[in-house]
Formats: structure tokens, sequence, C-alpha cells
């Protein structure tokens, strides 16, 4: 059987759970009820960037994340996921992190672990 959480994440980010939260609602006024439009969520060059697309436009917002391992990489989420992820690990910061494989799940968690692991599956973004 295949394990829904990968057991190693070697390519990560440690970001303040606020700044991410604040960047996912930047777009809220862009999205549909249900969030659909989709988030691309970008790590490179020492910045977290969360773009959100909809018919309406896009808005793009990024905030510090100095501490990213591995080389850049970026993936598109439903950000109804990603903010549910967010709040449930609590804390003043956040772990997002992938194995590095296309469309691999996205790990969010309290750095150095905790209490609180969850898993959000990426999608192609259009």
């Amino acid at each position: 059987r295949e394990k829904v959480i990968p057991e190693t994440t070697p390519r990560g980010v440690i970001a303040s759970r606020v700044s991410l939260l604040a960047s996912l609602r930047a777009g809220a006024s862009l999205q549909t009820r249900h969030m659909d439009q989709g988030a691309r969520v970008t790590i490179a060059g020492g910045r977290c960037s969360v773009e959100m697309k909809s018919p309406k436009g896009a808005v793009t917002s990024s905030f510090r994340a100095p501490d990213a391992t591995g080389k850049g990489w970026s993936f598109a989420v439903n950000p109804g996921y990603l903010v549910d992820a967010a709040k449930a690990v609590g804390g003043s910061k956040v772990r997002l992190a992938d194995t590095g494989d296309d469309l691999s799940p996205i790990v969010i968690e309290a750095p150095g672990g905790g209490d609180v692991t969850t898993v959000t599956m990426p999608h192609r973004m259009h």
C-alpha cells in the first residue's frame, strides 16, 4: 500500500502562518464561494508568492521565506484547503514541503513536527 503522507520531504519552506493566510486572503475577493479557481504558490529566492486567479482578474502577494530548502518550486492548490491546513497546524510558523516529484502531496506541519500534520493534494492549474 502507498502511504498518504510521504516519509521524506526534502523540499520545503518554513513560513509565517499569518503571512501565508494574509496572502491567501488578499485574493479572496476574486474567488468563488467554493474557492475553486486555484492558487499558485511559488517558493524561490527567499520569498513565498501566492497568485490567485479568477475570471475577474489576478492578485499576487508575497512575503519573506528566507529558509527555503532545495531548488525553487511551485505548486497549484485549492486555497481553501491550504487555509484549513494552516489553521489546523496552528502556531506562528508552518512548514510547506513535498518530495520534489511532479504533483506530489504538499505536507503542511509545524516546523520540527508536532501534533498536527496535514496533506493537501496539488492540482494542475489552467
